[in-house]
């Protein structure tokens, strides 16, 4: 009686999906890896503020007063 696949498939099944979650998980970490590092840039050398932001800060300061 055969019950549907071999022992060698079996394994090479198993051993593929194992593969593609290794594979998801570092594509994962290497994206959160370079937006860690875009947020240290932008830390470090943050955009130069534009008229919105100067609007913005303005409007906040006139509500504290």
């Amino acid at each position: 009686m055969k019950l549907g696949i071999s022992i060698n498939q079996f394994l090479a099944q198993a051993a593929q999906e194992k593969a593609e979650k290794v594979i998801e998980r570092e594509i994962a970490f290497a994206q959160k890896r370079k937006e860690f590092i875009r947020l240290l840039e932008l830390l470090e050398h943050p955009p130069a503020r534009n008229e919105q932001v100067n609007q913005a800060v303005v409007g906040q300061d006139r509500k504290k007063e």
